[in-house]
């Protein structure tokens, strides 16, 4: 007999979070809310910036719901430190910041998702849910408007010149080029391919390939057809 979706959702194991806030009353509030929600397992929390790798060193975890604001170092450097040493895991970044301003350049970065602080819990819970099951990054309304802004009132495209060869594996994605074709006309390995997407994606602030293609049109970075 099959189970149904409430049973599963009941024996399936907790996605597992870590939360990182500097301040201390938001810490408790997103640790009280979040360990309220059935299917989720608060098993670290960290206020102070030194504690958070030794937090995510500590236990086991899937998702970290990180602040952006940090007074001892770059909310983004910590980003690329997070990524770097868990890349599989959950990241996602909750901030009063402003979204266009830091919402896309993050996930250019390799955060999963960015929620406002003025978010419903709903919100937050979702991005969980859909980062664990690997359905990343997690676009909420507000961060696919700055995208779209992102990439039609950008004037100044040149302020983040790419490389020549950047701009040649921009060219192959603007065609269509799948990775292990694009490789094979640079002469280069899959590795080097994805090197690419990534520092294109992080100098022009955009997160997925359809926004790269759309960003490059726009601002001319390639030759039309």
């Amino acid at each position: 007999m099959r189970k149904t979706s409430k049973e599963k959702l009941s024996t399936r194991r907790p996605v597992r979070v870590v939360v990182a806030d500097v301040q201390a009353l938001m810490l408790e509030a997103l640790v009280g809310t979040l360990g309220r929600v059935g299917h989720l397992q608060v098993v670290a929390q960290a206020s102070v910036y030194g504690d958070i790798v030794p937090s995510l060193e500590r236990v086991r975890w899937d998702v970290l719901v990180l602040d952006l604001r940090w007074p001892e170092a770059s909310g983004f450097e910590i980003v690329k430190q997070i990524k770097e040493r868990w890349p599989a895991r959950g990241l996602i970044i909750i901030s009063a910041l402003d979204v266009d301003a830091y919402g896309p350049r993050l996930l250019a970065l390799g955060a999963d998702s960015f929620i406002a602080k003025t978010s419903a819990v709903d919100e937050l819970v979702a991005a969980i849910d859909s980062v664990h099951r690997g359905e990343r990054p997690y676009v909420t309304k507000a961060l696919a408007q700055a995208a779209v802004r992102r990439i039609y009132l950008d004037d100044d495209p040149a302020r983040r010149k790419l490389s020549p060869r950047e701009l040649e594996w921009l060219r192959h994605l603007v065609e269509g080029l799948p990775t292990k074709e694009a490789a094979a006309r640079m002469t280069v390995s899959v590795s080097t391919i994805r090197t690419f997407r990534r520092r294109c994606r992080i100098k022009l602030e955009v997160f997925t390939d359809l926004l790269l293609v759309a960003y490059a049109i726009e601002h001319g970075l390639v030759p039309p057809a």
